[in-house]
């Protein structure tokens, strides 16, 4: 079968009619060649529009953008790391001068995201606090959410309402033999008795407690 063939007078060569872009007289290798050694030369025209494009279609990309990064997380995190071990240096001061430009912004979405998922970052924290001490165990937001339920919403301790304010207490402190990071060995208190509780035990909490009402007495 006899191909239709065209002729590209940059690379000298016939080839088929369909390895050429349409109304072009260059074979699709030279046009892909002219097309990056332009971009080479004139950086700005092609950011220019580059912008402009993307400001005119802003919804439709980010759209598709976001879609595509779902469908391939690891090829998104590979081209992530890729890009910025490409130029470390240049990544960093564009990432502080974005940070500073937007500081308010970030941080009352910190506030706000913090306060929204209170339980995962008090697990964040124990857990590098538990990596810091070597223990076992772990404990996830539902079983705060049990813990809470199982102590009426109320401290310990003191016996204050903490439905809306609590720390999350090792009963056997993380620097005592035999303590772990199990469901098992938490307990819920106010912010204050947290505070006094410090490194004691339960047992010793409970002394403690003892000897400050006798004295107040």
């Amino acid at each position: 079968m006899n191909l239709e063939t065209k002729y590209c007078k940059y690379c000298d060569t016939h080839k088929p009619k369909d390895e050429f872009p349409k109304r072009s007289g260059r074979c699709t290798d030279c046009n892909n060649a002219h097309r990056r050694a332009d971009r080479k030369a004139n950086p700005e025209k092609y950011k220019k529009h580059n912008r402009t494009y993307y400001l005119k279609h802003k919804e439709a990309i980010n759209k598709y953008n976001s879609a595509a990064q779902k469908a391939n997380p690891e090829r998104t995190r590979e081209y992530c790391r890729k890009h910025y071990h490409k130029d470390i240096e240049k990544t960093r001061v564009r990432k502080a001068a974005n940070a500073r430009k937007h500081s308010d912004q970030r941080r009352t979405y910190k506030v706000k995201h913090v306060a929204a998922n209170r339980d995962h970052y008090n697990a964040q924290a124990h857990l590098r606090r538990v990596k810091l001490y070597s223990l076992d165990g772990f404990w996830t937001p539902k079983d705060i959410a049990a813990m809470l339920v199982r102590q009426d919403c109320k401290c310990t301790y003191c016996g204050r309402n903490i439905a809306l304010s609590y720390t999350v207490d090792h009963v056997i402190p993380v620097t005592r033999e035999g303590s772990s990071n199990w469901p098992t060995n938490l307990q819920l208190l106010c912010m204050n008795c947290n505070c006094s509780k410090k490194d004691k035990t339960h047992e010793e909490y409970l002394e403690y407690l003892a000897k400050k009402a006798q004295v107040a007495a």
